[in-house]
């Protein structure tokens, strides 16, 4: 068995004439306004997993709760209104992982892990994975490159309020196999 914790942060800025009416945090902004827009976006992940071990593969099972903060801000170029929306919430999650190991030096590993349901009038979908490979340059240590894939689709039910964050790409790191 084995406990993992993510966690990444990103800053995301704007800017552009609206189209259509917008409604954020109660101040209206019309059509035509340019508005500028950030958004600070972390993610906590801890999750507990349990293995199957079949000698060169593994196949495990995940059970955890993703952790999200975000703050929102609108500003108006034209009229200077401002408004900023905090977020906040923890979201159960479940998942699957697969570990292959052809030599002691190389290591293959993928993990899908969400849900998809309502919490407190609030309909959630969380998507959160990657496949990646290990090479162990020395006994346990060595770099890891993949891809990584994640999806926050939150809506109030009456869908006033909405927010979708979507990250995907390649990544590097190091690899530690205790």
């Amino acid at each position: 068995s084995r406990i993992n914790f993510g966690y990444s942060q990103s800053d995301h800025t704007g800017d552009m004439r609206l189209e259509e009416t917008v409604t954020f945090n109660g101040q209206t902004y019309t059509v035509g306004d340019r508005v500028r827009t950030d958004l600070d976006f972390r993610r906590y992940k801890l999750m507990y997993g349990y293995d199957f071990s079949l000698k060169v593969v593994n196949i495990g099972i995940l059970v955890g709760v993703h952790g999200i903060e975000a703050e929102a801000k609108l500003r108006s170029e034209v009229t200077g209104f401002r408004e900023t929306e905090d977020l906040k919430g923890v979201i159960p999650a479940l998942g699957l992982t697969l570990g292959i190991h052809p030599i002691s030096k190389l290591a293959i590993h993928a993990e899908a892990s969400g849900l998809s349901l309502t919490i407190s009038g609030v309909k959630v979908k969380l998507i959160d994975g990657f496949a990646g490979i290990d090479w162990l340059f020395v006994p346990k240590f060595g770099l890891k490159a993949g891809y990584r894939y994640f999806l926050l689709d939150a809506e109030n039910e009456d869908e006033s309020d909405s927010l979708k964050v979507s990250q995907n790409g390649p990544f590097v790191g190091l690899a530690l196999h205790l």
